[in-house]
């Protein structure tokens, strides 16, 4: 199976009000693929902090949508790794995936400053 490298990816995190944070990417299947919805497990790193948190993709989404406590991180630049899981039919099993890259952590328009 094979993946191009823009296909799963991060695109942002957003700090809300109750202490979450929304994260976000990219998340589109190759020919070939198994045609399944997503887990989508992550964690992102920021200074000496990490979060885990995880997230969904449904068939015909152009993009992944995930949750974390945010109470650890600050707006600014943070790294995320990410892993995405498939129910795989033929042969029976999993396809997974595994990502890493840089995303920018803003606060959310409903979030005090």
């Amino acid at each position: 199976m094979g993946v191009k490298s823009m296909s799963k990816n991060f695109k942002s995190a957003t700090l809300k009000s109750d202490g979450t944070a929304v994260v976000t990417g990219p998340f589109s299947l190759e020919p070939g693929d198994p045609q399944k919805p997503a887990l989508v497990a992550f964690y992102l790193v920021q200074g000496s902090n990490t979060v885990g948190g995880e997230g969904r993709w449904s068939i015909g989404d152009e993009e992944w949508t995930g949750t974390c406590d945010g109470a650890l991180l600050e707006t600014g630049r943070a790294w995320g790794y990410g892993m995405a899981i498939l129910v795989q039919d033929e042969p029976p099993g999993f396809a997974t995936w595994t990502w890493t890259a840089p995303l920018d952590v803003t606060e959310a328009a409903d979030t005090p400053t």
